[in-house]
């Protein structure tokens, strides 16, 4: 039987080159062990193959030396979160941290297949089990787990003084210097678990997130402010921002035009009419960034077509289908062929 085709989008991979500069690794060379292109992985729309990105990590923590690298990253990981802005954006929609986990849980779905996370209630302990759990064709992922759990926690606790976690369990076995684990978590760590699981007591689902709208707006907006003025060509039309903005928040369901002048913080009707003026709709811009990205995702992996049709907030395969035919005549699968046979003939 194939082994189905394990992927995560290249964002995952953000600042990550820099970091390990940081360490005095050699990005390029790392990067080259794992089977990844250094100078492709920059494309944060892109999608990466799950296992390399894995092998990627494990690589870097053995060449230099640093058993607790995946912790460490995300102890730099920027305030703009780059890798979570879709999920600080969702956390603007949801009133309480239950609402949240389920609405993250899908959108995570979407956006790999390599790690799947899960949730529940032990009736014997009375405790809350999030749990991680990589796909079974994945290969080791000691330091992206590591990574996740971490990370998580570390903007959790920046929102809310004391983010009620008993208890850490991992599946690998445990570091022989746990200075790093000490520094990221503030309860007990055990090793050796049949599941990766944070647990916690189970009230912390009812925490309300709805009020910390005004904290995380500014934070949002950091996020997508970054996101633009990166492009040296920057010229602050609006085109320019909208264009900008839609790959970062396209994939969670939201971005229709009322959302985004919410974002930019304009009032619709003059989004609509400064569009206008420079001879575009907002209509017709997010049809050409979905095109864009629906080239990469189609080209680059074997990403399901349901997933990518989810991916691009079409609200059914019937649609992304329809708008596959308007592109190029052709269905999505077609479109796919279509792309890899032009590329393979570009490059005889």
């Amino acid at each position: 039987m194939r082994e189905p085709a394990l992927y995560t989008r290249s964002v995952a991979l953000a600042g990550f080159p820099e970091f390990l500069e940081s360490l005095n690794g050699d990005p390029s060379a790392l990067y080259k062990k794992a089977g990844l292109d250094l100078a492709r992985s920059y494309n944060m729309q892109g999608f990466l193959h799950w296992n390399k990105f894995c092998d990627l990590l494990e690589i870097a923590a053995r060449d230099l030396n640093e058993p607790s690298l995946g912790l460490k990253w995300a102890h730099v990981i920027p305030m703009d979160f780059l890798n979570s802005g879709p999920m600080l954006h969702l956390a603007t929609l949801t009133e309480t941290i239950r609402d949240f986990v389920k609405l993250g849980i899908a959108y995570q779905k979407i956006h790999t297949n390599g790690v799947k996370y899960d949730y529940s209630i032990n009736s014997e302990t009375n405790l809350l089990e999030y749990r991680i759990i990589p796909h079974a064709y994945s290969t080791p992922c000691r330091q992206i787990i590591e990574h996740i759990v971490g990370m998580s926690l570390l903007i959790a606790n920046h929102y809310f003084d004391e983010f009620p976690i008993q208890k850490i369990q991992f599946q690998h076995m445990p570091p022989k210097d746990m200075t790093w684990h000490n520094k990221t978590f503030d309860c007990p760590v055990e090793f050796n678990c049949s599941e990766t699981l944070c647990l916690s007591d189970p009230e912390v689902l009812d925490l309300k997130i709805g009020g910390q709208l005004k904290i995380l707006k500014p934070l949002l907006n950091f996020h997508l402010s970054r996101q633009i003025k990166k492009d040296r060509t920057y010229h602050q039309s609006m085109l320019e921002m909208v264009r900008d903005i839609l790959p970062t928040i396209i994939g969670i369901g939201n971005s229709d035009f009322h959302n985004v002048a919410d974002v930019l913080e304009v009032n619709p009707k003059k989004l609509q009419r400064l569009l206008k003026q420079e001879g575009w709709t907002y209509s017709a811009i997010l049809d050409d960034v979905r095109h864009n990205m629906a080239k990469r995702m189609l080209y680059e992996m074997d990403v399901p077509i349901n997933k990518i049709a989810a991916l691009l907030d079409y609200k059914s395969g019937e649609a992304f289908n329809t708008a596959c035919h308007r592109w190029s005549g052709m269905s999505p699968k077609s479109y796919r062929k279509k792309l890899r046979e032009q590329s393979v003939s570009n490059m005889d």
